[in-house]
């Protein structure tokens, strides 16, 4: 009888707090950076086990510059995106494939650098 209340606790609990990002899963299977436009703008992803943040910051000597960073099952992230990037506007659009762990950022790789937290 007690496994079948924890079952059930597990089924109600999931369904209560995790249906959102079940749902922003399927809404984000990739997500597409246009480079080129390279408009500023900040976009938050959530996903089962944790989120991505993508900042734009705009466009600077024929390069479009872009911090991004995000957690995986750490509600006490501070928010800091660790991974700075200066792309080629020539890249155009990129779409950025999703994984377990957050979006494969590969594409881009050879453009960012990995900062240390002050």
């Amino acid at each position: 009888m007690k496994k079948n209340n924890i079952i059930i606790l597990t089924l109600v609990f999931g369904v209560s707090f995790g249906l959102q990002n079940i749902f922003s899963l399927k809404k984000y299977d990739h997500y597409i950076i246009d480079f080129a436009n390279c408009k500023p703008s900040i976009k938050t992803i959530s996903f089962a086990m944790g989120s991505m943040t993508f900042h734009i910051m705009g466009k600077s000597n024929g390069e479009c510059i872009l911090r991004y960073g995000g957690e995986i099952e750490n509600p006490h992230w501070d928010g800091y995106l660790d991974t700075l990037c200066a792309v080629s506007q020539k890249l155009g659009k990129a779409t950025f494939k999703f994984n377990h762990m957050g979006f494969t950022m590969r594409k881009i790789k050879k453009y960012c650098v990995i900062l240390s937290k002050q």
